[in-house]
């Protein structure tokens, strides 16, 4: 069965480089070639998303310059509708430094460009009310998550927050969700929350609503996007009615298996 889920997020260019190890501050280390990726929260989530199954629409913005233009082609390429994707001119398409070390851990510097520029009134009213599932997260503005989640709401839709990137901002925004996606850290900010919380482990794997599932043993290469294939998968599977278990199980999966490749989303904007 297909669901439709609505993505209202970030798109950013990831510019990637691999590191023995990370840097201490205030030193220099040597890293190896830098390669772009596509990346951004929403965009990752809105493929992991299609890549599970569902129609997919993703609500945000690029600049206007190649990237953008060459990330929206890649997307659509690969089943995303990125028809609510608007082009804000004058500014860059957001983008991020990501240091990735021999086992694999990454750390993230991530400039906002275009998506700062996202405002409420750019949510596109029938993409979201038109869904199964809006997946949210926390990298475009809180007013545009705010009103984002009280349009699905208006509509009987459920609102899924991967509360992340964690900050105060957060704690105002949870109790507009159904089902709040944290990491363990994430999760120990956390206070009470009108829906319920599936937290996820690392390694370990995931839980929710009472049941925890283990993760498969796995040689990581790059574990940058591995919790926003998490987050679209789940939300995927919810839109598609799945049981709890199988939406638990195919999330942690899909989480696995992204951090198998280089880069969030394992398809390159240039070599």
């Amino acid at each position: 069965m297909s669901g439709v889920v609505c993505v209202v997020g970030s798109l950013n260019v990831d510019l990637v480089t691999r590191v023995r190890r990370h840097p201490r501050p205030g030193e220099t280390v040597v890293g190896d070639r830098t390669r772009t990726f596509p990346g951004g929260k929403g965009a990752n989530q809105a493929l992991a998303a299609a890549r599970a199954g569902a129609r997919t629409r993703l609500v945000g913005r690029v600049g206007a310059d190649s990237n953008g233009t060459a990330y929206l082609a890649g997307l659509g390429d690969r089943g995303v509708d990125c028809s609510a994707v608007l082009v804000t001119p004058g500014e860059a398409t957001g983008s991020a430094i990501v240091v990735v070390d021999e086992p694999g851990e990454n750390s993230i510097i991530v400039s906002p460009g275009a998506n700062g520029f996202v405002r409420p009134a750019d949510v596109d009213a029938a993409a979201v009310r038109s869904a199964d599932v809006l997946l949210l997260q926390l990298e475009l503005p809180p007013a545009v998550v705010r009103h984002a989640a009280e349009l699905a709401a208006q509509a009987g839709i459920k609102v899924v927050l991967n509360a992340s990137p964690w900050s105060a901002a957060a704690a105002e925004l949870v109790d507009l969700a159904d089902v709040v996606i944290v990491n363990e850290h994430e999760a120990a900010a956390l206070g009470p929350v009108r829906g319920s919380v599936c937290e996820t482990l690392g390694s370990r794997g995931a839980r929710w609503l009472g049941a925890e599932r283990p993760a498969p043993v796995i040689e990581a290469v790059d574990t940058t996007g591995a919790g926003d294939a998490f987050a679209g998968t789940f939300a995927a599977h919810l839109a598609m009615a799945a049981s709890p278990d199988r939406a638990l199980r195919s999330a942690i999966a899909a989480g696995a298996a992204a951090c198998g490749h280089a880069g969030a989303q394992g398809w390159a904007l240039t070599r």
